[in-house]
């Protein structure tokens, strides 16, 4: 029967013991140090990643848009597209702003969004919220080439293009130096 020892290791002899404590002080100083050229990739390849990042921001854009309620109602000659925008936003609203409204009916994952441009404001406040005017620029025509058809009133929302900016422009404005 074999003795063990304090390693639970099989007793060995005496040159065996003072070999393998030998060879594994070596070992242990090979896998415990790393490697400099592992260390200096890592960093270089961290810095471009953050580089990339950071040109990324810089490029890619977000918009900022406003909700609304949409109110369209079908008049003998035109129609008449309307929205109610909460006073807190009205300062943020211009003229030839983008609008892309979504019909309560007509779900927009279907049948896409009807793309207009805001023509006027209301210069009072009703109940807290302005009123603003739409011009529709494909009339009914939705984005996903749907035509829809024409009823006596449509509900929706829709949402106004404030502004395009990029993600660092965003960053870098909420930061007060």
């Amino acid at each position: 029967m074999e003795t063990v020892t304090k390693n639970n290791l099989p007793a060995r002899d005496e040159e065996t013991t003072i070999l393998y404590e030998s060879r594994s002080a070596e070992v242990n100083e090979i896998l415990g140090t790393m490697p400099p050229w592992i260390t200096r990739w890592g960093i270089t390849v961290a810095g471009l990643m953050l580089l990339i990042f950071g040109i990324a921001t810089a490029y890619i854009k977000l918009p900022y848009t406003i909700n609304t309620d949409i109110t369209i109602t079908n008049k003998p000659t035109s129609l008449q597209v309307t929205g109610q925008v909460d006073a807190r936003f009205y300062s943020k609203i211009k003229t030839h702003q983008q609008v892309l409204i979504s019909l309560q009916a007509f779900p927009p994952q279907e049948f896409g969004y009807l793309k207009g441009v805001v023509t006027a404001l209301a210069d009072t406040p009703v109940n807290n919220s302005y009123t603003i005017t739409i011009a529709l620029k494909d009339l009914l025509n939705t984005t996903n080439h749907h035509i829809i058809p024409q009823h006596a009133t449509f509900k929706g929302t829709g949402e106004i293009l404030v502004e395009n900016r990029s993600v660092l422009n965003r960053i870098l404005s909420s930061i007060k130096f």
